[in-house]
């Protein structure tokens, strides 16, 4: 993910200062995830997880290479949030009969949006039943063998986004 811009609260003449006038280059990172390019984003690679990450980043004026000021850039990062919503119950049916919820993640979000199944995991806590299985579209395959198909299923959603 890429964050714009170190350059937002800065001033060169006490006027914000343009990129074109300045050249940018990092000094240090508290981590290599974390990096400030040229254009001044910041750019975040492979898996950061949740805290804080700083990098120091250096700004001169092209006009004048050697009026220069050094910044640190904090971000934070925050861990996902899964809302994950409870599955009405299965009206009844004839019996016995196998049953299958396309989609276990039709009615839960990631950060407020729907969830694509390629962003999480799911991974089976619990069952009451010994014929269940998952496959890989999020759907939950089971068999009804009772008149009302009381089975309770638990399961993890976990985030395989960065952030």
């Amino acid at each position: 993910m890429v964050i714009q811009d170190v350059l937002a609260n800065d001033t060169l003449n006490r006027l914000s200062v343009p990129f074109l006038q300045v050249n940018i280059t990092q000094v240090s990172s508290t981590n290599n995830f974390v990096s400030v390019n040229a254009t001044g984003s910041i750019v975040f690679k492979g898996s950061a997880v949740s805290g804080t990450y700083n990098a120091e980043h250096q700004i001169c004026q092209i006009s004048n290479p050697s009026n220069c000021a050094f910044a640190v850039v904090t971000v934070g990062v925050t861990p996902n949030q899964i809302h994950a919503v409870k599955i009405l119950p299965i009206p009844q049916m004839l019996l016995p009969q196998w049953l299958v919820l396309k989609d276990v993640l039709a009615n839960d979000d990631l950060n407020g949006l729907p969830i694509n199944l390629s962003q999480v995991s799911i991974s089976q806590v619990s069952a009451t039943s010994n014929y269940i299985t998952e496959d890989n579209n999020g759907a939950v395959i089971f068999l009804c063998i009772q008149i009302l198909c009381n089975i309770r299923y638990t399961f993890r959603i976990r985030s395989r986004l960065i952030w």
